[in-house]
């Protein structure tokens, strides 16, 4: 007896409840200066690069061959000229890193974990085909093994001279990504790591979806023996 009665009880209470929250309106305000804490903040104001890119534009850019991002990235990389092929989606995660937008957008870390390890692959078998060594002795089947594990090996990839290919190429200004501290330089905020890890990226791209092959041309003819690269 008692505990139907409470039962009927609580029921009265949630449909009680229930009405009283039916009644409530929900205002959703948003801003686009400072954060504050409990408001929601314009997603305009806060989806764009450091360079004043935003990231709308871009979505809107894909699939148009009249595209400044997307052209600018294929022309200089340069994609087009080893008939690489990477749709824009693709792209766009590439040159984007989990810092930015809280990371709701897709982000490139996956696609750098992949890229990274076949450079590694690639700047190791660079580097023990081509260094000059004056005793042959120490060749192994014409190859120079001593120099894995080298500094010299170590700075062929290396994400200083990747970061600097990147600035050269003006892409470092295409990338999204979040300051971590807004009053302090690009550099102090880390973009040189991040310049680095999307052109690691753009390699694990260009490996998913256009092979081995074509991904070791790229990397050999463009990052290794190209001059413009500096490395």
């Amino acid at each position: 007896m008692l505990s139907n009665q409470l039962g009927r009880s609580l029921i009265g209470i949630n449909k009680s409840c229930l009405s009283q929250r039916n009644s409530l309106r929900f205002i959703t305000y948003l801003h686009s200066g400072d954060r504050v804490r409990g408001i929601k903040r314009d997603p305009t104001s806060y989806m764009i690069n450091p360079y004043g890119l935003t990231y709308e534009t871009v979505q809107k850019e894909k699939g148009l061959a009249t595209s400044e991002f997307f052209s600018k990235i294929r022309n200089q990389l340069p994609l087009k000229k080893y008939n690489i092929a990477v749709d824009d989606n693709l792209l766009l995660q590439c040159f984007t890193h989990k810092s930015f937008a809280h990371g709701k957008v897709p982000y490139n870390e996956k696609l750098f974990i992949m890229g990274s390890h076949f450079l590694k692959v690639q700047a190791s078998l660079y580097s023990i085909q081509n260094d000059n060594v004056k005793d042959k002795d120490f060749l192994i089947n014409g190859l120079n093994f001593n120099t894995l594990g080298s500094n010299k090996s170590k700075q062929i990839l290396s994400e200083c001279n990747l970061a600097q290919l990147m600035e050269s190429l003006a892409l470092n200004k295409l990338i999204f990504w979040k300051k971590r501290n807004v009053n302090e330089s690009n550099d102090f905020n880390g973009e040189p790591k991040i310049a680095s890890s999307v052109l690691n990226s753009v390699v694990g791209a260009i490996l998913l979806t256009n092979g081995v092959e074509k991904t070791t041309l790229f990397v050999t003819n463009f990052l290794l023996k190209n001059k413009k690269a500096n490395i």
